[in-house]
């Protein structure tokens, strides 16, 4: 029964983490994804158990146009926020906007 093992869990732990993935340049447009991975462990006294999901999140996309983000699971996410929250996005775009300016 559920309902009674979960009133006798011990411990959970979740870890999210978001990073951008790698970057895929097709015809002079880059893009970037924006990937979540969700960690979720359960422990009760006689079992414990750990599972896992990679998701893609938002598609950054990178051209002679500028910068365009492209949310599936947080629309009202700007880049300057998905900047903020993933630390390596800021070089990795500085990066592609040298290469497409030269």
């Amino acid at each position: 029964d559920y309902a009674a093992g979960a009133a006798h869990c011990v411990g959970r732990a979740v870890m999210i983490r978001q990073y951008a993935g790698s970057a895929i340049n097709v015809a002079g447009v880059t893009l970037i994804p924006i990937e979540q991975l969700r960690i979720r462990s359960d422990e009760q006294p006689d079992a414990y158990w750990i599972h896992a999901i990679q998701e893609a999140i938002a598609v950054i996309i990178c051209d002679e146009n500028g910068l365009r983000v492209i949310n599936i699971e947080t629309p009202e996410l700007s880049i300057e926020e998905f900047i903020r929250k993933v630390p390596e996005l800021e070089s990795l775009l500085a990066e592609i906007r040298s290469s497409l300016s030269t």
